[in-house]
C-alpha cells in the first residue's frame, strides 16, 4: 500500500475476520478501491492499534475514524483536520532511519521489494505476476513488471532445467 493509503485507513476498510484490508479510493493514484489479504501477523498488530487508539482516546474508535495518528500517541506530531497524520510523516521516518542505518531506504522501496519477492519465488513454483498486480493495484500489467527484478538465482534454476535437444558433441 502507499503512503496516502496508510494515512487514509480508516477502522471501517479493516475486516479483521476475514482478514482483509479495503484500500480506498481516497488514498489511492488510481482513484479506485480494492481489496487485500492482511497477513495474520498485520491482522494482530492492527487489533492491537486499535485498542491502544481506544484507551489513548478514551472511547470506542469509530468506523470512520483514521487508525494511523501517531498525533495520539506522540503529541508533538501534528494531525491533520481529519485526526489523522499526513503521508510526508512516513517520509519523514524513512529519512531518520536512512540516517540512522546508514543506508538509502524509503517507503515506496518497499513495494518494489514485495513485488520482487512475490514474483520470485523459491524452488520451481511459478510467480503469479496477476496477483501481484492487484495487491499493489496497479491497472497495468507493465506497471507490475516495472516493479520486479528476476533473481539470479530464478535465472540459473531455468538454465540448469534447459535440455539440450542432442548429446552428440561436434568439435
Amino acid at each position: 500500500m502507499r503512503r496516502r493509503q496508510l494515512v487514509s485507513l480508516r477502522l471501517k476498510d479493516i475486516d479483521f475476520v476475514s482478514s482483509q484490508i479495503t484500500l480506498s479510493y481516497d488514498g489511492s493514484k488510481t482513484h479506485r478501491s480494492w481489496v487485500i489479504p492482511m497477513h495474520e501477523t498485520v491482522n494482530a498488530r492492527l487489533h492491537d492499534l486499535v485498542l491502544r487508539s481506544e484507551a489513548a482516546l478514551g472511547r470506542k474508535l469509530k468506523a470512520n475514524d483514521l487508525l494511523f495518528s501517531v498525533g495520539r500517541f506522540y503529541p508533538r506530531y501534528r494531525m491533520t483536520r481529519a485526526g489523522g497524520m499526513k503521508a510526508e510523516a512516513i517520509t519523514g521516518f524513512f529519512k531518520r532511519l536512512s540516517n540512522k542505518l546508514e543506508i538509502s531506504i524509503g517507503a515506496h522501496r518497499f513495494r518494489h521489494t514485495l513485488a520482487t519477492e512475490l514474483c520470485n519465488p523459491p524452488g520451481q513454483e511459478a510467480p503469479d505476476i496477476f496477483a501481484v498486480q492487484a495487491l499493489l493495484g496497479h491497472t497495468s500489467i507493465q506497471t507490475t513488471r516495472s516493479y520486479t527484478v528476476t533473481s539470479k538465482a530464478r535465472m540459473e534454476t531455468l538454465m540448469e532445467n534447459v535440455r539440450v535437444p542432442f548429446s552428440k558433441s561436434y568439435s
